[in-house]
């Protein structure tokens, strides 16, 4: 038994070496090909979780809201702008990604703050101004944002 996991082990280890190695064949991929991969889990990523968490926009409704800014008849406006919300946080820990900074609990509070707290003040719940103190979970105490924009801008830079 145990000599026909090893054997099967040792095939999947080599099925999974073959395909790196094509795929290292293909690398460096080029800026197009890689602008559309983006594109295409940026939308993939925003639809999918929105749709776990109820949001009602199709996959291709999402699409137009976060490339073109367009909005959609007959959706409620959460939908919209939880979809504009999850998608500048895409690009918020993109951004997070590609610097030297390490990221830690407050940075990751910060961030969930930054993209509640729009959809929370839509929903009227009582969001002042930038001096007032949150409680945002694990003891992590936060300062509310302003709404300013749908730009990743927007968003809090990580602490030093």
């Amino acid at each position: 038994m145990e000599d026909m996991l090893d054997q099967n082990l040792d095939g999947l280890t080599a099925s999974i070496r073959a395909k790196k190695a094509a795929l290292d064949q293909q690398r460096p991929l080029a800026q197009a090909a890689m602008r559309q991969l983006q594109k295409y889990y940026d939308v993939e990523l925003t639809y999918t979780s929105n749709a776990i968490e109820g949001n009602t926009l199709t996959h291709r409704e999402t699409a137009e809201v976060i490339e073109h800014g367009i909005t959609v008849g007959g959706k409620k406006l959460k939908d919209h702008l939880e979809a504009v919300d999850h998608y500048e946080a895409v690009l918020w820990v993109r951004d997070l990604a590609g610097r030297d900074t390490p990221i830690g609990e407050n940075t990751v509070c910060e961030g969930s703050l930054a993209v509640a707290t729009p959809c929370a003040i839509l929903a009227g719940a009582d969001v002042p101004g930038p001096s007032i103190t949150l409680f945002a979970g694990r003891g992590c105490l936060m300062r509310a944002l302003p709404y300013r924009s749908n730009h990743p801008k927007s968003f809090p830079q990580p602490a030093p």
